[in-house]
């Protein structure tokens, strides 16, 4: 199975970091996994030399409804 995660944190994300990278890491093995995020985030940063990571820019705008 082809798997790409995605995340929007610039820096440090906590604990989606942590989820993600345990995500990635237990399914690479077995599937083909790759990351889009921001390239200056603690994710990007920290898989970029054990999977395809792609940047990307987001920028969210969050309403209050």
């Amino acid at each position: 199975m082809k798997i790409l995660f995605t995340n929007y944190h610039e820096g440090y994300g906590g604990g989606h970091d942590t989820y993600i990278s345990t995500l990635v890491l237990a399914l690479a093995p077995e599937h083909t996994v790759a990351l889009a995020a921001p390239e200056t985030g603690h994710l990007y940063q920290k898989l970029a030399t054990t999977i395809p990571c792609f940047t990307i820019n987001y920028k969210g705008s969050w309403k209050r409804s």
